[in-house]
């Protein structure tokens, strides 16, 4: 596999007007990513297997992006290869991968900067750039091969698929599964979200934040992009004190989403209701993915006494809207 691999990245240098010597490894999770040079301007180059997303997919996710960064949506746009393709296809033997070039983001990645209750513009700031995407959103019609998924579409919310053994926390995904699926979709509170909004997909130069690393986006509430993003900020920056660090964000995040789009209190309300989502999915993926006796840092901290508060409806944060009262 790593000597496909390595003509994957020789195919890839050459098709994105480079070679491969030129480009450098940065990581990656679900995807390998790396960076190269172009007449002096720095891009991301992604490679995604089949196994992962097809390149359907792959086409919706950059369709959208940069629809987004056309109008003006503070985003990484996906550039072209030398051929003109938003989406190079390079085959194996009985797989391929989709590899895409981005516009790496100016400035420093938002993990690297001390991000506390007080850190309000940048909540505001990261709230506008959501705003904006959100609004967007209402209006984006995909080509309808590249159509990105439901959110329902995800495996990964389905506990009795990765914990069957938990027979409780199986009767409780359903049952929240059940009720999302009843809940009312309409332009102004269902669309095209990013899905995965954390510190590792921010930059942040001069104050103005970038958002990147579409390839989770799925047609979801938008209550639920917001209620992953709280999630995020909670578990990347560690902090100790979780109700008042979510009371400082949600708020401030709103004043700037406000700013560019409007969300009823009925769906504010229903914050806790995606937050659980979102742990239950992060809770599947880390017994189907990780060694559970071997977990790094940010997985033991979200995995402490996981179990026993989600078999007892124990919060993953108390959510404070009497701000909204207040004005």
């Amino acid at each position: 596999m790593e000597a496909d691999f390595d003509n994957v990245l020789n195919k890839a240098a050459n098709r994105y007007g480079t070679t491969q010597d030129k480009i450098s490894h940065v990581g990656g999770f679900d995807n390998i990513v790396y960076e190269f040079e172009r007449d002096g301007e720095p891009f991301v180059l992604r490679f995604t297997h089949s196994s992962h997303r097809t390149a359907e997919l792959i086409k919706g996710e950059v369709d959208f992006l940069n629809y987004l960064a056309d109008n003006d949506a503070s985003v990484s746009r996906a550039v072209p290869s030398e051929n003109g393709e938003l989406v190079e296809v390079i085959t194996l033997k009985n797989s391929y991968y989709s590899v895409v070039a981005f516009e790496k983001a100016k400035g420093v990645p938002a993990g690297k900067i001390k991000i506390t209750e007080q850190s309000s513009d940048f909540f505001q700031e990261l709230g506008q750039v959501i705003g904006k995407l959100h609004v967007l959103a209402k209006e984006y019609n995909p080509p309808n091969d590249w159509e990105r998924p439901q959110w329902h579409e995800d495996d990964f919310y389905y506990s009795e698929k990765y914990v069957p053994s938990q027979p409780v926390i199986v009767e409780k995904s359903k049952m929240l599964i059940d009720y999302l699926l009843s809940l009312p979709k309409d332009r102004n509170s269902y669309g095209l979200i990013h899905a995965d909004v954390n510190l590792s997909n921010i930059s942040v130069h001069n104050g103005k934040i970038t958002l990147f690393d579409f390839d989770d986006s799925q047609y979801s509430w938008f209550a639920h992009d917001i209620a992953v993003a709280l999630f995020f900020m909670i578990m990347d920056t560690g902090v100790q004190e979780k109700e008042p660090f979510a009371h400082s964000f949600l708020r401030n995040f709103m004043r700037g989403y406000y700013k560019e789009n409007s969300l009823t209190l009925f769906w504010l309300e229903h914050m806790p209701v995606f937050l659980n989502l979102h742990v239950i999915l992060c809770y599947n993926i880390i017994n189907y993915d990780c060694d559970l006796n071997n977990l790094d840092n940010w997985c033991q901290r979200f995995m402490n006494k996981r179990t026993h508060a989600l078999e007892n409806d124990i919060p993953f944060v108390d959510i404070d809207l009497s701000w909204i009262k207040e004005g």
